[in-house]
């Protein structure tokens, strides 16, 4: 049997099972002065309010830009702002990242496997398979992108998926 390393194990315990044992201190450090703070802003607001802590947020830096995904999102988010598509579709890609920025300057039909419950402007969600439906291989759009899709398809052992994606976005001249 493998030995897991305490790295793998703290990954394991925070990333898939949600157990933050950092962040549960200091929310737990933090209490106090939120009581103090909510009790003395209580005293000068009168109105609705709502008991709604965020008690980490105070020791956390303002967004992360450690990930290689954020690298990967701003630069591929450029290469189609400068390319000008006409319409560009994307495969598996999550709505709140690489699709919300491309979607600050652009309209983007995403296709995906998991549902999503997004409605707003600039975004067209359709949940599909794109390895399964005959419609979408039809589909002839100005510019593709597929990063996630081959990415989490590698990662998880279906190379047997990768090959036929990428030979269905190369068919239409679409770059990855």
């Amino acid at each position: 049997m493998r030995k897991i390393g305490f790295p793998r194990l703290r990954w394991l315990l925070t990333g898939q099972f949600g157990f933050a044992p950092r962040v549960m201190w200091n929310s737990l450090r933090e209490l106090p002065r939120y009581v103090s703070n909510w009790y003395r802003f209580r005293r000068h607001y009168i109105g609705p309010m709502r008991f709604a802590p965020c008690l980490h947020d105070r020791n956390e830096e303002g967004g992360s830009t450690k990930s290689e995904y954020f690298w990967q999102d701003l630069l591929v988010a450029r290469w189609i702002f400068a390319a000008n598509p006409t319409r560009h579709v994307d495969i598996g890609s999550r709505v709140d990242g690489f699709v919300a920025h491309v979607a600050s300057f652009r309209n983007i039909e995403v296709f995906d496997i998991r549902p999503t419950d997004y409605a707003g402007p600039g975004i067209v969600f359709m949940q599909a398979d794109v390895m399964q439906s005959e419609a979408l291989m039809k589909i002839p759009p100005d510019y593709c992108d597929s990063y996630p899709a081959c990415t989490r398809w590698s990662i998880l052992g279906w190379d047997g998926m990768v090959i036929p994606l990428i030979r269905w976005v190369t068919k239409r001249v679409c770059p990855i």
